[in-house]
């Protein structure tokens, strides 16, 4: 039985916002990581426009789960948004600066973004699949880089990152927390290179050392589990031109992935090799909608989960069997 429910919680972001300012919110593309230079030689962090996925791997929960179950996330870092004032998060910097110098020769970027996850169970919660978005608040911490040069590379630390929602008909809680400031070593590497025209090519990476606590809906398929896993997971942003495809999601978005199975992973349609998200055009996917009804109708994923329909993945379309919901 897939067991599929409509994202009705409560969320909280673990760390305030006392004064925050939008940087990107690319409505289309993820993937390529393209950004302008800040007139100083160099990019402002995090990279606007772009978002971080993992090639091959997902975040688990094993602990609390029966034996030979999983609940596998597999995920999107994106939407970052300049956050200033965090509390708890020292060192971030003051209302409308996205990045300031600092601790050492390097800098820090503080800022809220969303992690959205394909979430989808295994062992006896096979069937149990979901979209669930968390909103993270994070901190990188970077060293020392060579404005005006034309390739500068320079390591980087995931220091602070959490989020959390509950009340969630799935989990009452469910809270991720990374990075260096919690113990949880999250070290990366960022590679800028200038291209033609003066915009920069970012490619990053960072191996997040993770912590997902979890407590289960009473009445829900988790209710009366409850459990923490730790677990580390590599998350890039940026491909080298012409590898990869484009893989379009349920929602019409597009993400520029390594391999089909990458896309697959995070519910998506893949596009031929070679393929990318600035010449391929992602509309919604239009699938069959199991209603609650008992009827079906033809809608895109979004669209039927607000229904508290089931989609049936991409197919020829359903015949329409009830005129209204």
């Amino acid at each position: 039985m897939i067991m599929k429910r409509k994202l009705g919680a409560n969320v909280a972001l673990v760390s305030c916002c006392c004064a925050f300012w939008m940087i990107a919110n690319s409505p289309a593309v993820y993937g390529d990581c393209v950004v302008p230079d800040n007139g100083g030689g160099t990019i402002t962090l995090p990279p606007a426009g772009c978002a971080y996925l993992s090639p091959d791997e997902v975040h688990m929960i094993i602990d609390g789960l029966p034996p030979g179950t999983t609940i596998e996330f597999a995920p999107i870092h994106r939407d970052f948004i300049c956050e200033s004032g965090a509390q708890g998060f020292p060192g971030c910097p003051p209302p409308g600066i996205c990045e300031v110098p600092g601790p050492g020769t390097g800098n820090t970027d503080c800022f809220i973004s969303e992690g959205r996850f394909q979430v989808n169970g295994t062992g006896t919660l096979a069937g149990f699949n979901r979209s669930i978005s968390i909103p993270l608040s994070c901190q990188v911490r970077t060293a020392a880089r060579a404005p005006g040069a034309p390739v500068q590379s320079f390591d980087t630390s995931m220091f602070f990152l959490q989020g959390q929602i509950f009340g969630d008909p799935d989990f009452d809680q469910l809270q991720i927390t990374a990075g260096n400031g919690f113990g949880l070593p999250s070290p990366g590497h960022t590679t800028l290179t200038q291209l033609p025209g003066g915009n920069w090519a970012v490619d990053s990476f960072f191996d997040i050392t993770y912590r997902i606590d979890f407590v289960g809906a009473p009445g829900g398929p988790l209710g009366g589990m409850s459990g923490s896993t730790t677990g580390t997971i590599r998350m890039e942003a940026g491909l080298p031109p012409g590898a990869g495809l484009a893989c379009c999601l349920p929602n019409g978005q597009c993400v520029d992935v390594t391999t089909t199975a990458q896309c697959a992973q995070i519910g998506g349609i893949a596009q031929p090799p070679g393929s990318s998200c600035f010449t391929v055009n992602c509309g919604p996917q239009i699938q069959a909608c199991c209603l609650p009804t008992g009827g079906c109708l033809d809608l895109d994923p979004v669209d039927c989960d607000a229904h508290g329909g089931i989609s049936q993945g991409p197919a020829p379309p359903a015949q329409i069997q009830i005129a209204a919901v």
